[in-house]
């Protein structure tokens, strides 16, 4: 999937970064033109594009932790909690992958803060993820989940990441880049105008930065972002 899609990590707080940057981003790309104006002279214009685009897969994870004195008890308890997440999730026809349980041993400390040989009890963590094409729902199943919380439960959840096709994105640069130099022939005709010249010929084009961004961001780059 990494290889293939293009992340919008939620770096904003949950809400915001739903309204501002989960169903909506913009792909900005200037591409400079430079036109002559005379024989001797040149002036060299910037086109600029923006599209907004949808979100067209998002991943969620969440983690599911169980504590416990006994470690077999702390199983049982684990496989039934584990059974409310599932059904939780399946409610909203989602399907979580699981991952291998991971175990954490507690020791009684001394008043040291030292380590003992003691056993004090344990603490089991499962992940869970999924992935979805159903950007809304991962939105909102990632709002609810703290209803699991609410049922005695313990369950940690992330911001949901949001991708969008690289193989889309890469259409879309070609569309941007000719609706970049469109614009930047109109701003190259109308200075001409304005200054009593006429545009030449092209002398020279090269492509400027493609931005993919939260909407209404300003997190930009001279690299690219």
């Amino acid at each position: 999937m990494k290889d293939r899609s293009i992340g919008f990590g939620a770096q904003l707080g949950l809400g915001i970064a739903i309204s501002l940057g989960l169903f909506g981003s913009s792909v900005y790309v200037s591409n400079t033109i430079e036109k002559i104006k005379s024989t001797d002279h040149a002036i060299e214009v910037k086109g600029y594009a923006e599209r907004k685009i949808r979100s067209d897969m998002a991943v969620w994870h969440g983690t599911l932790v169980v504590r416990g004195k006994d470690l077999a008890s702390t199983y049982q308890k684990l496989e039934a909690d584990r059974s409310q997440v599932i059904d939780f999730l399946q409610g909203d026809n989602l399907k979580a992958e699981t991952s291998p349980v991971m175990k954490e041993t507690l020791y009684v400390q001394t008043s040291q803060g030292m380590n003992t040989n003691t056993v004090e009890g344990f603490v089991l963590r499962q992940n869970f993820s999924i992935t979805s094409h159903d950007v809304q729902k991962i939105a909102t199943i990632s709002t609810k989940v703290d209803q699991i919380n609410g049922k005695g439960l313990e369950f940690e959840s992330t911001d949901p990441r949001y991708f969008y096709s690289r193989d889309k994105l890469d259409l879309l640069k070609v569309a941007l880049l000719g609706d970049a130099t469109k614009n930047a022939k109109e701003r190259a005709d109308q200075f001409a105008t304005t200054s009593g010249s006429k545009v030449g010929r092209l002398m020279s084009a090269r492509q400027g930065i493609f931005q993919v961004t939260p909407e209404n961001s300003t997190d930009l780059s001279d690299m690219g972002t």
